[in-house]
């Protein structure tokens, strides 16, 4: 896909009018300035709250009429969304862009196929999720969240999404394989814990984790026990969760896979295989 071709499903605070396609080459330059910065992978950050103007929102919003007066609004308060108007779009866009959040119209999340229904569920599971409708008589938005702490959107912008750190929505399916792993974030393994896998891919896999020693780390460097091999699984830590800072959730790391031997990558492939046939 090239970067012509998502430019229109883009607004940010230099937007004037969704009806005018008259973009001066200073404001397409900028356009796609801002789609290579979202496409670009992002390291995680430590800071707990972003500004408004980092996070980027997917928008459902299936009716053309509606869809402006939702534009117009995220324009006027300064915040980038990525805009999907038809099932189609949906389904193709939703994977594609780390996102800090989610604003459904509600008339949007019903009567729709099985596969965006369970994308829908997905998203929801995933990410800061709001079900708005729009009320002609406020010219305002009603929310609806899944709990009573959120009043309105801009309170679940600053409340929910700027506190969320973005990414994508994963596109290959984990399993519950647990790996004896030795992780560490140096190649040389100079530091070193000793763990298990909780789910895996063939992508990517979380694994258990208390130790300080990833305080600050972006790398991490893998050895599995039941492969038998000296080559290791570089990659890329996509979020850590400390011991007590969530509740009711695992301790551990979210790793994306960066570089992995062939013969491991068949391996991978061998189990998650194994597992989907039970």
């Amino acid at each position: 896909m090239k970067e012509n071709d998502l430019l229109k499903y883009f607004i940010d605070s230099g937007t004037k009018n969704i009806e005018n396609d008259t973009d001066t080459n200073a404001e397409t330059f900028e356009k796609t300035q801002l789609i290579r910065n979202i496409v670009k992978e992002r390291q995680p950050v430590d800071e707990i709250r972003q500004n408004k103007e980092e996070i980027l929102i997917l928008l459902i919003v299936w009716e053309i009429g509606l869809l402006k007066i939702y534009k117009d609004f995220f324009t006027s308060y300064g915040v980038r969304v990525c805009t999907v108007s038809s099932e189609e779009e949906f389904l193709g866009f939703a994977r594609i862009f780390p996102i800090n959040g989610v604003v459904a119209d509600s008339q949007s999340v019903v009567n729709y196929g099985d596969e965006a229904n369970k994308l829908f569920s997905e998203l929801e599971s995933t990410y800061p999720f709001l079900r708005t409708k729009y009320n002609p008589e406020t010219n305002g938005f009603d929310c609806f969240y899944r709990d009573n702490s959120v009043r309105n959107i801009e309170d679940f912008i600053e409340r929910k999404c700027m506190r969320f750190h973005s990414r994508p929505l994963r596109s290959s399916q984990r399993h519950a394989i647990s790996l004896n792993v030795e992780i560490s974030p140096e190649k040389e393994f100079l530091r070193v814990e000793r763990t298990v896998t909780i789910d895996i891919s063939s992508t990517g896999l979380f694994v258990l984790s208390t130790s300080p020693i990833w305080d600050n780390a972006k790398k991490c460097f893998i050895s599995v026990k039941e492969f038998r091999t000296e080559s290791l699984i570089e990659c890329n830590i996509r979020r850590r969760i400390k011991w007590g800072e969530k509740p009711f959730a695992i301790p551990g790391l979210g790793l994306e896979i960066v570089t992995i031997h062939e013969v491991l990558q068949d391996n991978f492939q061998m189990l998650v295989e194994k597992w989907r046939l039970g």
